[in-house]
């Protein structure tokens, strides 16, 4: 089998609602930057994967000419290709695709399987405002009506005491019913904007974790930045909450320190920002230093069908992110690219998720409603 064409799209999907993310709170979002690309063979089979952003061009100018007619099996070689232009693991995703579908196996099948169900959380995207939480009461009620039995809030607020009070309104509407996870979103390195989202040192991080702890809320995400490690573990040391973090780390070796320096109690690699094959090894790391794996959301359907994939080969206790914060962030618009993916993947009545059906990913792309929304 050889790879006989490469296509990448940098698309626009326009935004069901204007908004600003928790982590921009001055950004407003109108439309959604994603770069689709999908990779053909001289077998008729096709693969697909995404990413934010827009490097089609990277993709058609720089990957292309290596991979034109190369075996799509030899994932591992390409690798370093991929890395050394700026890790664009779209294609690596693709070509896992080609090769379940070669095999006529779904992916988890493939490695190795070892559940067909993952407990999903609903992941939020933007904060309350200051003193008025109603709207983000009613959508935690609304995640809970819907089955799911954990819940991601985002603390951005100016202090910790705002940050607590909304955390106490979340508790109070849906506590002892659902588990509740806290993201400061500090290892995101924040767009520039006029309006500023507080930026956590220490001391700050630790007094929050402390009245998390008291709350009962389950783990604390990227209380600090990416690489600050030695500072995490001394947070991790003197706190009994689950620290948690890792999704904007982008080098298999970062792993490595989290691991020897013990930075976290759960580690969230992403598929997009790290590679699926790398997920994997990121995944035995955490099995051999018994630390929780608990990717993050894989941006889209497809990074979030590559993701179930790799958890319904992990055996242990695990969470699988899913981005739904509607009208902002809505499966029709988020996970499936306004109509592109064919195959939304659905949180069932229990809280759970279930990888798609079909060999590879089991995801359907309508490759019609790309000009659509195709940026020329």
């Amino acid at each position: 089998m050889k790879i006989t064409h490469i296509e990448a799209y940098d698309l626009n999907i326009p935004c069901d609602i204007k908004y600003s993310a928790a982590w921009a709170p001055g950004v407003s979002e109108e439309f959604r930057k994603f770069t689709l690309v999908i990779v053909r063979t001289d077998e008729g089979l096709s693969g697909y994967g995404g990413g934010n952003g827009h490097f089609a061009a990277r993709i058609v100018k720089i990957v292309k000419p290596f991979l034109l007619g190369e075996n799509p099996f030899f994932v591992e070689k390409y690798i370093r290709i991929l890395r050394d232009i700026g890790g664009v693991w779209a294609i690596e995703i693709a070509l896992w695709d080609i090769i379940g579908k070669a095999a006529n196996l779904p992916l988890y099948m493939l490695w190795g399987a070892s559940r067909t169900k993952i407990p999903a959380y609903a992941s939020t995207c933007v904060s309350g405002l200051p003193g008025n939480f109603d709207e983000r009461i009613q959508q935690v009620k609304r995640y809970y009506n819907e089955g799911f039995q954990a819940i991601k809030i985002r603390l951005h607020f100016d202090t910790i005491e705002e940050d607590l009070q909304y955390v106490d309104t979340v508790i109070e509407a849906v506590g002892g019913k659902v588990d509740i996870m806290v993201d400061a979103n500090q290892a995101t390195l924040m767009i520039p904007s006029a309006v500023k989202s507080p930026r956590w040192d220490y001391r700050r991080a630790l007094r929050t974790a402390k009245e998390l702890e008291k709350r009962g809320v389950l783990w604390l995400e990227e209380p600090l930045g990416r690489w600050d490690f030695d500072e995490l573990a001394r947070l991790r040391e003197n706190t009994e909450i689950y620290i948690a973090g890792g999704e904007m780390n982008n080098a298999l070796h970062d792993f490595r320190l989290m691991v020897e320096k013990k930075s976290y109690d759960i580690i969230q690699p992403d598929v997009v920002n790290q590679s699926l094959t790398e997920v994997m090894k990121i995944k035995g790391l955490c099995e051999t230093f018994n630390i929780h794996f608990v990717p993050h959301h894989g941006v889209s359907a497809i990074g979030l069908a590559a993701t179930i994939h790799i958890l319904c080969t992990y055996d242990h206790w695990t969470f699988m992110e899913y981005i739904y914060d509607p009208p902002y962030r809505t499966i029709e618009n988020y996970q499936c690219l306004g109509g592109i993916v064919r195959t939304p993947i659905l949180v069932d009545g229990t809280g759970s998720i279930s990888p798609p059906l079909g060999p590879g990913l089991g995801i359907v792309i309508d490759e019609g409603k790309i000009k659509e929304y195709k940026v020329d």
